[in-house]
């Protein structure tokens, strides 16, 4: 049996509503971003007591062992596996023999480019941060100061997004890497790209 969300909670399959309840708690307590947690963990403990919190939810869980907490980021990382794919397909000049090659320099700038704005959002944070310390510290200003910290959450949530935007392009080119073989199989045969072709070459689950 699948027990990844037990493992999340750190409980066993017979835990009781209550046991379950106070080991959420303590773990979200624990992993909350506002108290430096990862928020991807923090997501992680949501979605795994989202499930066991619910008697019918549980129970599905239970019988086939189904999580939802990767099933997102399969679908997202198929998607956007096809839509690099189409993308390099209807570029100018591009030839069956170079596919791979033009796939894997798209999806790593991609990731440069993500890479640079993650750097960037980071540094608004933390100037933010800054002068909420030197300039709202003195009484009256908690106005200012709420609206400073809602505005540094809104980065940090923008900083998790790209985290996560990276995360499922160099799962892209592991797929890519992974499936290269078919690549060159399936567009010598036909240099085109149709709605299925991801769906039937690229899909995460199984891999």
């Amino acid at each position: 049996m699948n027990d990844e969300l037990y493992r999340i909670l750190g409980v066993e399959k017979d835990s009781s509503p209550s046991e379950i309840k106070k080991a959420f708690r303590a773990k979200a307590k624990k992993n909350h971003p506002d108290k430096d947690g990862s928020p991807e963990e923090f997501q992680k403990i949501k979605q795994a007591y989202d499930v066991l919190s619910d008697p019918e939810k549980r129970k599905e869980y239970n019988e086939t062992g189904l999580s939802p907490i990767n099933s997102n980021k399969d679908s997202d990382i198929s998607k956007r596996l096809n839509a690099y794919v189409a993308q390099v397909l209807m570029k100018e000049g591009v030839s069956v023999k170079n596919i791979v090659r033009n796939l894997k320099d798209v999806i790593k700038t991609e990731n440069q480019k993500l890479t640079v704005a993650k750097g960037k959002t980071e540094n608004h944070a933390d100037n933010l941060r800054m002068i909420v310390e030197k300039k709202c510290s003195k009484e009256g200003r908690n106005t200012l100061k709420n609206i400073s910290e809602k505005i540094i959450q809104d980065l940090l949530s923008d900083i998790q997004k790209i985290d996560y935007a990276i995360e499922i392009n160099e799962c892209c080119l592991e797929k890519v890497e992974l499936y290269k073989d078919d690549f060159d199989e399936v567009l010598h045969q036909s240099f085109s790209v149709g709605p299925s072709f991801g769906n039937i070459r690229f899909t995460t689950t199984g891999a």
